[in-house]
């Protein structure tokens, strides 16, 4: 029988070699299960059995990209035009019984991170440890390893962060807290707030002390050493570190983390910027779209693809500062968010309208931002204070308004993203509605805001009363009170927003 199917190949393929056939093709052995064949002309009949496919001289399985290369074969399986690669990354996969990095064994796996352990699982390691490495990537992670504070599963052992009695995640005093070590606080919510019954929470630390140090009183600025029973100055800490009290922080302004969109709860350092050039150099000014700016290190941020701003003078001379889309806020130290507006250096773009000329839509504004005025709308302008608002409180008094303008923080929701985001915009009060701002002076008691020259009244309660301040993005732009106390410039929660305001 298969002499007869080998002769009658011959005889197909003597009779496609003299020409006497059209679009032939033909077997040279079709009793091999993957014999050679060919097709003589483009488009002619394939000469493979059923369920096989006439390619690179042999009948084989039909063309599949998502095959693995078969080794030593001579058949492109993956069909990407090469015979016999090597794969991408020279790995051999896992549990397909082929050698797909072509090395000679099979299912033997790789170690590309050279800590000792295969993504195949199937290797020892020189300290006798075996199993899967779960990221053959980072060689501080595989089957054994110390777990540390670092958002891995570092022991893959499926657990992240873990606490373990026999290698702690952090130093003796810290904790692991969002990937990162942190000393504990029993003043704020957080990790290890409950104090041992032989201790105490220092209130100026945020710490628990040995109740050795409870009959020693110290400054706000200070702790008490447990081992001299002494006050020692406390060390400063960076922006964006956990705080109680702004004596906790080089900036002097111990913030709400929760004005920063801070994933974590709590109070946390900042110092209040209007661009970038107020921050060191390892910072930058950020704005978290909740209202409240402050420096904050690089390794805190999320991505940041614009220059932060609050006038025109922060940015180049073919730069507008306007509203815009400028980050994503991403886990684990920020709260979730696809995108955060606030005020950026943009490039200019001409013919759209300036501070003080008539808009129906913010869209045609060149600060995208079009406000309510005595005369109609009116393009407006990101500002940092009152006297940003010069040019559109003139247009707004031309135009009978005597109150002009004044730096509001306000909801600046653009219509191609559905969250809510606040920034400080210069706006006009509304005609037709009576009481928006009132005469009260900085420092003057107030009740609600519109007691206040910029509606600003801070600490009113139902049933007490608060003080009217203004609107800032730096320290400077605050006087110091007559007993020689800086008041700083910080955020302040108004319902659901933040504003920057000079206080305490």
């Amino acid at each position: 029988m298969n002499a007869r199917r080998l002769l009658s190949g011959l005889l197909v393929a003597l009779a496609c070699a003299l020409g006497w056939g059209q679009g032939c093709s033909w077997l040279t052995d079709p009793s091999d299960p993957n014999p050679l064949c060919s097709i003589s002309t483009p488009g002619g009949p394939d000469p493979c059995p059923r369920g096989l496919q006439c390619r690179d001289g042999r009948c084989s399985t039909p063309c599949n990209t998502s095959m693995p290369e078969i080794c030593h074969d001579n058949i492109d399986n993956d069909c990407d035009d090469k015979v016999d690669e090597v794969d991408a990354m020279g790995r051999d996969t896992c549990g397909d019984r082929l050698d797909n990095d072509c090395d000679g064994p099979i299912d033997e796996g790789s170690d590309l991170d050279n800590d000792g352990f295969s993504w195949c699982g199937n290797t020892i390691s020189s300290g006798g440890q075996s199993g899967i490495d779960c990221d053959d990537t980072v060689v501080s992670v595989h089957p054994g390893a110390r777990e540390i504070c670092d958002g891995r599963d570092n022991d893959c052992n499926g657990q992240i962060d873990e606490v373990s009695l026999n290698a702690p995640l952090c130093e003796p005093g810290s904790v692991c807290f969002n990937q990162r070590c942190i000393v504990p606080s029993c003043v704020n919510e957080g990790p290890g707030q409950k104090c041992l019954p032989n201790e105490r929470c220092d209130a100026a630390t945020g710490m628990c002390v040995s109740k050795k140090c409870a009959d020693v009183t110290c400054a706000a600025n200070e702790y008490c050493d447990e081992a001299t029973k002494t006050c020692v100055k406390k060390q400063p800490l960076e922006n964006g570190s956990p705080c109680s009290d702004g004596v906790d922080c080089a900036s002097g302004s111990c913030i709400d983390a929760a004005a920063l969109r801070f994933a974590s709860k709590g109070r946390v350092c900042g110092k209040a910027c209007c661009n970038d050039t107020q921050c060191d150099d390892d910072e930058r000014c950020f704005a978290s779209g909740t209202g409240a700016r402050s420096c904050l290190p690089i390794s805190l941020l999320p991505k940041m693809a614009e220059r932060e701003c609050t006038t025109e003078g922060a940015c180049q001379t073919n730069e507008r500062c306007a509203l815009s889309n400028d980050k994503v806020l991403a886990p684990p130290t920020y709260t979730p968010r696809e995108k955060v507006i606030t005020s950026t250096c943009k490039s200019d773009m001409p013919g759209l309208s300036k501070t003080g000329e008539r808009c129906f839509f913010f869209t045609e504004c060149a600060s995208r931002a079009c406000v309510p005025g005595v005369i109609g709308n009116l393009c407006s302008n990101a500002c940092g204070e009152i006297n940003d608002c010069k040019d559109l409180a003139t247009v707004a008094i031309r135009s009978g308004n005597t109150n002009g303008a004044y730096c509001r923080f306000v909801d600046v929701t653009l219509q191609a993203d559905a969250a809510v985001d606040y920034a400080p915009i210069c706006v006009v009060p509304r005609p037709g509605i009576p009481a928006q701002i009132g005469n009260g002076e900085y420092g003057e008691e107030c009740t609600k805001a519109s007691d206040c020259k910029e509606a600003g009244c801070v600490g009113a309660t139902n049933t007490t009363k608060g003080h009217c301040t203004p609107a800032c993005c730096d320290d400077s732009q605050c006087s110091k009170r007559e007993d020689g106390q800086q008041i700083r410039c910080r955020p302040h929660a108004f319902g659901a927003r933040y504003e920057m305001r000079c206080d305490i």
